[in-house]
């Protein structure tokens, strides 16, 4: 049993025994003596009670769980005790003893994304750490569905961004419940934000090729390859020469988002075959064709060149919705645009795109369009 408690440095101190049998030195957070009595009588109940998991709180300064730190289990003082055991909440307190801190798994579950080469593992991260911030705790009782629902609609941006930051989430929560800390995962009854309306630009396939005749090399050669086979930017930055068939005109690609994304891409734009083939040729086998090609100067050198060819501003990523509205306009299935897109199925396709399904005349206008002459800029 713990006996009488002693003052040190201004502090009144007990000795508490372990589970294991250890007694152990722990200052009762008070300089009165009373209040120290009053502790000291409190903790013989509770080792007469068998709290074993209350006193081993107090007597650790961090315990862990399957290897898990306990966010609630640490640096919990006697004192914390004694005020629930005054106010009649030692049944909170003891609940909030096997509560995880959650936040150190984070970086966890990151580690893995990027083990399985997901391209969004840092974009994940970056969202998530929102809501859990790195090197504080975060209890997993916090990860609940209110407080998850208040954090999206407190991040002033726009809905679609918000989704983004639910799906990453969404993600960590079903890490979560793979790894048995949550029973189930409280960001699937947190409500989708309304979506941004759609923005889309794209050009005719004579004004696409218009906007890279005005581009030079490197450039040139990267943003034919997008206009011509659909690639998002990613892959395209990671395209090897080895990666790239001559003779069937088709280049690999190796996205990181999906398992979708690792595709076979075909040229459908014969145009810019010229483009790419340049490029390519001067490369070794083993070497990335756009290696050291920063985002920022290459979407400079873009809006140059949407102005000089007096088109509207588009982005690089925009290269995809004109890949894909010049497919459609032609009749070409969804299947294969979203193949070439690296879409899992059909739906965004058709969601995207379903309005440039051509009638007769469009089609036959598609089929047949008049290419203006090719300028490979040396």
């Amino acid at each position: 049993m713990s006996g009488a408690p002693w003052l040190n440095a201004g502090l009144y101190w007990l000795r508490i025994a372990r589970p294991d049998g250890r007694r152990v030195a722990v200052s009762t957070g008070t300089r009165d003596k009373r209040t120290a009595k009053a502790i000291a009588r409190m903790v013989i109940e509770l080792e007469e009670r068998a709290e074993d998991g209350i006193l081993s709180a107090v007597t650790v300064r961090r315990r862990k769980r399957n290897g898990v730190a306990l966010a609630a289990g640490q640096r919990r003082t006697l004192l914390d005790v004694f005020t629930a055991y005054r106010g009649d909440t030692l049944d909170e307190y003891r609940a909030a003893l096997d509560d995880a801190d959650i936040e150190p798994m984070v970086a966890v579950w990151h580690a893995e994304l990027v083990q399985r080469g997901l391209g969004s593992a840092d974009k994940y991260l970056t969202q998530v750490r929102t809501l859990i911030p790195e090197g504080k705790p975060f209890p997993r009782s916090q990860f609940r569905r209110k407080a998850i629902a208040e954090h999206l609609a407190g991040l002033g941006v726009t809905g679609s961004t918000a989704n983004r930051h639910r799906a990453a989430l969404m993600q960590f929560g079903r890490w979560l419940v793979e790894r048995e800390v949550l029973e189930f995962n409280p960001v699937r009854d947190v409500r989708a934000a309304r979506e941004n309306a759609s923005r889309m630009v794209y050009y005719t396939p004579a004004e696409v090729q218009s906007l890279i005749e005005r581009l030079a090399p490197p450039y040139q050669a990267f943003e034919a390859v997008m206009a011509a086979t659909g690639m998002e930017r990613q892959a395209v930055l990671r395209i090897r020469r080895r990666d790239i068939d001559f003779e069937q005109r088709t280049i690999r690609a190796h996205g990181g988002k999906n398992a979708w994304r690792d595709r076979v891409c075909v040229v459908t734009e014969p145009w810019a075959w010229p483009y790419i083939e340049a490029h390519a040729r001067a490369s070794t086998p083993n070497a990335p064709l756009f290696d050291g090609l920063s985002y920022e100067a290459a979407l400079s050198a873009h809006v140059a060149a949407c102005a000089a060819a007096k088109l509207p501003r588009s982005t690089l990523h925009d290269h995809r919705h004109t890949y894909a509205v010049t497919l459609r306009r032609r009749g070409v299935s969804d299947v294969y645009i979203a193949r070439q897109l690296g879409h899992s199925d059909t739906v965004l396709v058709a969601r995207n795109y379903g309005r440039f399904t051509p009638d007769a005349d469009e089609y036959r206008r598609e089929l047949q369009p008049a290419a203006p002459p090719i300028r490979v800029m040396r």
